[in-house]
């Protein structure tokens, strides 16, 4: 479906195609906020396809060719949760209420369990995952997206949106909801790809050959611009990993030795990568967009 606003600030979609990814859907940047939006928008049809065709089991590209309950369950007892370094890193948890929004099966909150928070829920709109961390973990998970999950407001101390943001809609309602939800203390986090990342890596940006669900890229710039709508203020921001993907080893299950003398190539490859991009993240332009918002404290 034709764009008839940018999704971010509701300006006029005539702003310049930038890339276009190899689903064949052109990414367009908007002229007054600079958000990256897929334009035509895939029809919900398209999207609930993506969601339903093994999507958790490693059928797509997202955790190709694993289960990813059981990837992130191995995860836990090392702390390696994707998230769970830069929450445990920046927020005091201890007898806070935390709100994990597109939770999955739960396995990040069950990680920040260790810290004390008093309240824990997460919610997420595929029930498969919700009920492996049911059963698993004894959590507390619903199958609702945040509009409908009927939350009080200020309820939640943390609300945590990791690699969440990039799939919603409706941006500005979702966010409007999440401030609504938020303790006038409190805060929210946020991860998503970094549409920075397009400005270093051009057509190898690793966003162009992945995650065809995503229907928009956050920038420092338009996340900012975004949260301001909705009387929020990003208190930090930073950006990591890099702009391009890794190569990969055929023979990933192999010890690192092996796997070096098989595929030096690929070795090679990434060696380059790691060093031609070592300095992107520092400019705003690598791989992953972190940010904190917080309510815009009142005069």
């Amino acid at each position: 479906m034709a764009r008839r606003a940018c999704p971010g600030c509701g300006a006029r979609p005539d702003g310049p195609i930038v890339a276009r990814r190899c689903d064949g859907l052109a990414l367009r940047a908007c002229r007054e906020c600079g958000l990256l939006f897929v334009d035509p928008a895939p029809t919900p049809a398209a999207l609930l396809a993506r969601y339903q065709n093994g999507y958790f089991a490693g059928a797509s590209d997202f955790f190709s060719g694993q289960n990813y309950c059981e990837v992130r369950d191995r995860s836990i007892e090392g702390g390696n949760v994707t998230g769970y370094q830069e929450v445990a890193a920046n927020f005091e948890l201890r007898g806070k209420s935390v709100l994990d929004i597109g939770c999955a099966s739960g396995a990040l909150l069950q990680s920040l369990a260790r810290h004390g928070p008093r309240r824990m829920v997460g919610i997420d709109i595929a029930e498969e995952p919700l009920e492996f961390g049911r059963t698993r973990y004894g959590l507390d998970l619903r199958c609702a997206p945040l509009d409908a999950a009927g939350f009080a407001a200020g309820e939640f101390d943390l609300i945590i949106m990791v690699d969440v943001i990039e799939h919603v809609t409706n941006l500005n309602d979702f966010l409007r909801e999440a401030a609504r939800c938020l303790a006038s203390a409190g805060a929210i986090y946020v991860s998503t790809p970094d549409a920075g990342g397009l400005s270093a890596a051009g057509d190898r940006w690793c966003h162009l050959y992945l995650n065809y669900e995503h229907l928009h890229y956050l920038s420092r710039a338009s996340l900012g611009h975004l949260a301001n709508r909705h009387g929020l203020e990003a208190m930090k921001l930073w950006s990591e990993g890099y702009p391009v993907a890794s190569m990969h080893y055929r023979f990933n299950a192999l010890p690192r030795t092996l796997r070096l003398m098989l595929e030096p190539h690929v070795a090679i490859r990434n060696s380059l990568t790691r060093f031609r991009y070592r300095h992107a993240a520092e400019r705003g332009q690598g791989g992953q967009l972190n940010a904190i918002l917080r309510h815009v404290a009142s005069a």
